[in-house]
């Protein structure tokens, strides 16, 4: 089973502003990416709904690439799984750093991690890139052993400012 078309095309059809709510497992190939357009993605829990990447030649899990400064993005209650040794489970990034009017992301209740806690595992848990005010709550980044990212939980990047990180 591969979801990666269904859920990209899910994605693309959501309208600017709009939600998507995810049920279930999926079982994803390849990259998927959020781009020019704010977005709310929400699944049925932390430890519920698991996004899971099948092969570990993607390079990255879930992107989210605004075009303009004013898009914001926000995930909630969804499992980030690799089952590989692969770069990086969430990216989020901006052309430049924000105004002071508006948060740019949430990030809630979200569980990033390997399939195989004893080999498999992200690169990097979350990059922020120009972000301004983005909000990372209740988030586990576990890498092998289920207990630590293999190199960084989280890379904050470029201009990004007001950051904040409440696990």
């Amino acid at each position: 089973i591969n979801d990666t078309s269904d859920l990209q095309a899910a994605i693309n059809a959501a309208p600017n502003g709009g939600s998507l709510v995810i049920d279930g497992v999926c079982l994803l190939t390849s990259t998927i990416t959020i781009a020019d357009k704010t977005l709310v993605i929400s699944g049925q829990g932390k430890y519920s709904t698991p996004l899971i990447w099948t092969v570990s030649a993607t390079s990255r899990g879930l992107v989210y690439a605004a075009t303009t400064v004013d898009q914001t993005f926000a995930l909630r209650d969804l499992q980030l799984v690799t089952q590989g040794t692969t770069s990086t489970g969430l990216a989020l990034s901006w052309p430049s750093a924000a105004s002071l009017f508006h948060s740019q992301a949430q990030i809630d209740r979200v569980l990033v991690q390997g399939f195989n806690v004893g080999a498999d595992y992200w690169h990097t848990g979350i990059t922020v890139t120009n972000g301004w005010d983005v909000h990372v709550a209740s988030v586990d980044v576990r890498g092998m052993n289920g207990t630590y990212a293999a190199a960084y939980g989280y890379r904050v990047e470029g201009q990004s400012v007001g950051t904040t990180f409440d696990h």
